[in-house]
């Protein structure tokens, strides 16, 4: 299994997706630098990760949050009144889904 992060108390995990035309390049480095760099209050930061996929003008964040809030911040220092979408999700660790289909298969009759 891959590596693991532990949930902090009282947070939880997310990821935010963040896509932009090309037109938009200079207002998405703008933004997503705003983020890199002050990360919004309530977003754990030895969490919160970034990657950009090279080529696809879409950059990926993870990480734990104390509170929808929080992450709601995150996505509109980044996608609000410009042309940046943001999709954001809950997420489960790989470990913890496969210990979860473990306890599912195992009530199977």
């Amino acid at each position: 299994m891959c590596g693991y992060i532990r949930l902090i108390p009282n947070h939880f995990r997310f990821v935010a997706t963040f896509t932009w035309e090309h037109t938009e390049d200079d207002t998405a480095a703008e933004k997503l630098l705003s983020v890199i760099t002050d990360v919004p209050d309530g977003i754990d930061k030895e969490t919160f990760q970034g990657f950009y996929l090279t080529g696809q003008r879409t950059m990926i964040f993870f990480g734990q949050a104390a509170s929808a809030e929080s992450v709601q911040r995150l996505s509109g220092k980044v996608s609000r009144k410009n042309a940046v979408k943001g999709k954001i999700s809950l997420a489960v660790h790989v470990n913890e889904f496969v210990e979860m289909l473990k306890a599912d298969f195992s009530t199977k009759p």
